[in-house]
């Protein structure tokens, strides 16, 4: 019986080395990936906190646009109810502020808070203001021609400000729309 002899060769380890950066790879693509999904996710639970947030101070106009229409701000705020006031912009003791900063709306304390609105971490606040004209009539959609001078119907305006968060205090909106009743 003959006997062959099996010659090992030395192994330089090739295989070895081209499956480690393999795997070196694949890693940096699975951590790549893990943290673009983090990235997305707290930037879609943002924008529905911002969408809240809208709802909210969208939702509080129409409330006070109701309360508005239901009773005028002159026996609103005859009865001195917060949140109601004829034209800060002329008034002597009250002033309006310019920018609308969390300070104007936690100091002053003079808006109204509103209820009823669901999913928001705080409830809106509202402040109207009458806003009075001087001059000639305002018409809806009049001119300054002489059949629009001639009519005698009054509107009255008034400036309705909302400010809401969202889920979070973190998200604010603030709206603004002008009310003609």
């Amino acid at each position: 019986m003959k006997t062959k002899k099996i010659q090992i060769s030395a192994q330089r380890g090739m295989i070895l080395i081209v499956a480690l950066v393999m795997v070196v790879l694949m890693s940096l693509v699975a951590v790549a990936s893990i943290r673009g999904s983090g990235l997305q996710e707290a930037m879609s639970g943002s924008m529905r906190d911002r969408n809240v947030a809208f709802q909210g101070a969208e939702a509080g106009l129409r409330l006070a646009e109701e309360l508005v229409e239901a009773d005028g701000i002159e026996e609103l705020s005859a009865a001195n109810t917060k949140g109601y006031y004829i034209d800060l912009n002329k008034s002597a003791s009250i002033s309006r502020p310019s920018n609308w900063t969390l300070d104007d709306w936690n100091d002053r304390d003079k808006g109204l808070v509103l209820s009823g609105v669901t999913n928001v971490s705080a409830q809106p606040v509202m402040v109207s203001e009458q806003l009075s004209f001087s001059g000639t009539a305002i018409d809806s959609g009049g001119g300054i021609d002489f059949i629009s001078q001639e009519r005698t119907t009054e509107y009255q305006f008034y400036r309705i400000t909302v400010r809401s968060v969202g889920l979070t205090e973190n998200t604010e909106i603030i709206l603004q729309s002008t009310y003609v009743r």
